[in-house]
């Protein structure tokens, strides 16, 4: 069995349930066009405030299908998107609990006129703050199916990253070594800074306090840095974020 490393110092994980204000809905969705053609689609949505409570959650957004494909991000030009695939990602948390999350792949433009309806196929629930924070496409969805080889765990700030390294190189362990390193310096430089708040007063108290909060943002920026690297790999990224 593979040695799993856990510095898990800042954010400490939690199960879904606790991220309940946090939810939304993986969709796969049917759309049929004016000209008589029809696809599948995926996207994902927080979760929509509902005035009409006559009808299903299903059935209003089928009705407002608008909010379903508007674009949530400024990385394309079309104001209305869908995804033409979606990743199935089935892996063990922090408690040996299995579980699985869903990413997107092959986002495409829409023309939201040419839309004659929609059709939800499958609602899922999946919250918001978490999510698969390393980039993929359709065909990393074959190795993603095999038994990660080792696991990590990494707490920064708001947010802890698991990463699950699917196919182990010397690269993967230079990154790991090197995020494993300034998670124990910025563990202790807070340490110490938590020694100062416990054993002073007045204004070292204030300065000590200042100190952590730029300590964790800190550490939140070189993680990221660091995690970015792994693009390109087989590695994937579970984030957890709160706020």
């Amino acid at each position: 069995m593979s040695k799993k490393i856990q510095f898990l110092f800042l954010i400490i994980f939690l199960p879904f349930i606790a991220f309940a204000e946090y939810n939304g809905h993986q969709i796969k969705f049917s759309i049929d066009f004016k000209d008589g053609s029809k696809i599948i689609g995926y996207n994902y949505l927080a979760t929509v405030h509902q005035k009409d409570k006559s009808i299903s959650y299903k059935e209003f957004l089928e009705k407002n299908y608008k909010t379903i494909l508007s674009n949530q991000f400024n990385d394309l030009t079309d104001e209305y998107t869908y995804f033409q695939n979606r990743i199935k990602y089935n892996y063990n948390d922090y408690d040996g609990g299995e579980r699985f999350i869903y990413t997107l792949t092959d986002k495409k433009g829409i023309d939201i006129n040419s839309i004659k309806s929609l059709n939800i196929i499958e609602l899922t629930d999946q919250s918001y703050a978490i999510g698969i924070s390393s980039k993929h496409n359709w065909k990393d969805g074959l190795w993603m199916n095999d038994k990660p080889a080792e696991t990590f765990y990494f707490g920064a700030n708001l947010c802890s990253h698991t990463v699950y390294i699917h196919q182990k190189t010397n690269q993967t362990d230079s990154i790991i070594k090197q995020l494993e390193k300034i998670s124990i310096e910025f563990k202790n430089k807070i340490k110490e800074q938590k020694n100062i708040i416990e054993n002073s007063n007045g204004s070292a108290v204030y300065e000590a306090s200042d100190e952590i909060d730029k300590l964790e943002e800190e550490i939140g920026t070189e993680i990221s840095k660091l995690l970015q690297k792994f693009d390109e790999m087989k590695v994937v990224i579970l984030t957890m974020c709160s706020c």
